[in-house]
């Protein structure tokens, strides 16, 4: 079993497979990024979405060797021939070509995830508490209306008693 690494650049961005997967050879390795590329495949359309067209797919071993790159459309597509190593463009200005780590940007974008369901939940909680509050109003108002009517029914039977009283 040998290990590899399937890297994904469109030469300026790198994001970097930092776990990798143990495979027979890298045949295999080759079919488990041609079934990865498969994941950006339009479905209705049944090819790669126009902004991961250029991007290439990078297999790499232990030692940093490429055992197989190819475009996402390739790749998807199952076709045989590799295209070379690609050239990464390198920026000079931010220190060369950028490195990402797969990991780090999944539990960026849960963060995200997460940040937003908060936000959510917590503007519910306030149109909650807002309507909780209107209720709370309106059912306090309804016990003034009910004191008021009850007050004035205890004065109406006084003076019907008073009148009986006297009549």
């Amino acid at each position: 079993m040998a290990h590899f690494f399937f890297n994904v650049r469109d030469g300026k961005k790198v994001m970097a497979d930092c776990v990798g997967g143990d495979f027979a050879d890298a045949a295999a390795a080759r079919q488990e990024a041609c079934l990865i590329a498969k994941d950006f495949v339009h479905r209705p359309t049944d090819s790669v979405a126009a902004a991961w067209a250029p991007w290439l797919m990078e297999v790499r071993d232990t030692r940093g060797r490429l055992v197989y790159a190819a475009t996402f459309a390739q790749a998807a597509g199952g076709t045989a021939a590799a295209v070379p190593a690609p050239q990464v463009a390198v920026d000079n200005t931010h220190g060369g070509a950028r490195i990402i780590d797969l990991d780090l940007v999944r539990a960026q974008r849960r963060t995200l995830t997460v940040e937003n369901e908060r936000r959510y939940l917590q503007l519910r909680n306030a149109r909650i508490m807002d309507h909780n509050k209107y209720v709370r109003n309106g059912i306090s108002y309804e016990i003034m209306r009910a004191k008021a009517v009850l007050d004035e029914a205890r004065r109406t039977v006084r003076r019907s008693a008073l009148q009986r009283n006297t009549g």
